[in-house]
């Protein structure tokens, strides 16, 4: 049976249906984020009237309990995407597509990786900012004022770049791992034509063996690979 996949005007029609999933996606994993950002703010700010007179970076930022907590919304909510795309392919093939152990080792991983990023950006610029607040001679209001409006402009915007690339991501995997299970041969690239990457327009209607990486080195679009490939990329396989 041929590919529809090789025919441009079905990849187009295939990629909106995709993105329009992903884009009802990246809204609710956005939410989360929005929500722990927040709720980040208010566990800094309300630490430092507690230690008014000695201000430390790591008393009032605690990396290991921002990971942990942002790992604890944000996994379960990566998960129920990768279980809804998993479905969905199986459901046009006619079989049953769960989430897989391999989707979970995967998200474990992936999970791990960016919410360490992330606090770990966090971390290093309220550091530069209580440092410079110090070297100054500020006080304490002042420096919380600092404080304040610093998480402000690292949240601003952050919740939705996030979602997008890490949507995205869990999207690919999924789809990947479930065009393997319900036996599919090959996979195409299919491009968004819309502000992306003259590479990945290039990449359009590209096909290979479902276990063979595309010719700019990934498995699927968003997947696994360098910043410059997979940052707000929103092709599709």
């Amino acid at each position: 049976m041929r590919n529809p996949l090789r025919d441009y005007d079905t990849r187009r029609k295939y990629w909106h249906l995709k993105n329009k999933r992903l884009t009802q996606h990246e809204k609710m994993i956005e939410r989360v984020l929005v929500k722990y950002f927040q709720e980040q703010k208010e566990r800094i700010l309300n630490r430092m009237p507690i230690i008014r007179s000695k201000i430390a970076i790591g008393e009032i930022f605690n990396k290991e309990e921002e990971v942990r907590i942002l790992r604890s919304v944000a996994f379960p909510a990566l998960a129920e995407v990768m279980k809804s795309e998993a479905g969905e392919v199986g459901g046009r093939f006619g079989v049953e597509v769960g989430f897989s152990s391999q989707m979970d080792s995967w998200l474990n991983e992936r999970t791990n990786f960016f919410t360490e990023r992330i606090n770990e950006t966090t971390y290093k610029q309220l550091s530069k900012e209580l440092s410079e607040g110090v070297a100054q001679g500020e006080d304490f209001n002042k420096i919380a004022d600092r404080i304040d409006n610093k998480i402000d402009e690292i949240s601003k915007g952050r919740a939705r770049t996030i979602a997008r690339t890490e949507t995205h991501s869990a999207q690919q995997k999924a789809g990947f791992e479930a065009y393997r299970d319900v036996g599919v041969p090959e996979k195409t690239w299919i491009a968004t034509f819309m502000n992306t990457r003259d590479w990945h327009i290039e990449l359009d209607g590209e096909t290979v063996p479902i276990d063979k990486p595309f010719s700019n080195g990934l498995m699927a679009p968003g997947l696994d690979g360098p910043a410059e490939e997979v940052i707000n990329c929103q092709c599709q396989i």
